[in-house]
């Protein structure tokens, strides 16, 4: 019986955020996240690359980003993308 435990983990990368203002009153943002884990399955199932830990980059891009008239926050669109 197999029992692993997963623990995920996502970072800003430092000096990756970047935000640019509309002539609209709303904001560009874009950022890169850094995401790992702990989840060593090489030392129980033996050095298979598909069981590699997780540990890769993503480019997040939300676009035209305004609060509305509630004070909530819309986003125009979300874009993910391997960094």
């Amino acid at each position: 019986m197999l029992i692993a435990i997963l623990y995920g983990r996502v970072d800003v990368v430092n000096g990756s955020v970047a935000a640019t203002a509309q002539g609209d009153g709303s904001i560009n943002i874009t950022a890169l996240y850094r995401h790992t884990d702990n989840l060593y399955l090489r030392k129980t199932l033996g050095n298979n690359p598909a069981y590699a830990p997780e540990d890769f980059t993503l480019r997040w891009s939300v676009k035209e980003i305004a609060v509305n008239a509630d004070g909530v926050i819309i986003p125009g669109s979300l874009d993910i993308a391997s960094a």
